[in-house]
């Protein structure tokens, strides 16, 4: 084991992060002890590199670009259309086709008047609603319809 390596243990440093100035070669092979190291490098005979860090300046340039649309071209994708980001549309469709479907049945059997319709209906298309089980807590808590009330629309009774 080399007189750096020796060094680097007892700092818990890596090995090319130790710098030994040749005049410590000596003085080095005489230290025995860990304070023995402490005071050479106290000296200046010892130094250790400060760590180095990985450049973020081309992952930014990169990121405005693809920010604005470039390198997004067929050579540039690696995964499915799925996998990309198509999925949003694929959740969000039949979503919302479902409690639209279930908004304009409340409609037209009278369960709610046309302000509440449009005012739901615009909360829906801006995605407030996570599901049509969390449209209708939100119209009970508010006190719009009763749970019986939506029953009744959709048994066939008004």
């Amino acid at each position: 084991m080399d007189l750096r390596e020796t060094v680097a243990r007892l700092l818990k440093v890596p090995k090319s992060r130790v710098v030994i100035k040749q005049e410590a070669l000596e003085q080095l092979e005489e230290a025995i002890t860990r304070n023995d190291v402490r005071s050479l490098m106290k000296e200046g005979l010892i130094e250790v590199k400060p760590k180095k860090g990985n450049s973020r300046s081309r992952w930014r340039i990169t990121h405005e670009k693809r920010k604005s649309g470039r390198r997004r071209g067929k050579g540039s994708r690696r995964g499915t259309r799925k996998a990309r980001g198509a999925v949003g549309k694929e959740v969000w469709v039949p979503r919302i086709r479902r409690i639209r479907r279930f908004l304009n049945t409340l409609k037209h059997k009278g369960v709610i008047d046309k302000a509440t319709w449009r005012n739901l209906y615009r909360m829906a298309k801006g995605g407030y609603f996570e599901s049509l089980a969390h449209l209708r807590t939100y119209m009970i808590q508010n006190g719009m319809v009763t749970e019986d009330k939506i029953k009744a629309a959709f048994r066939g009774g008004s």
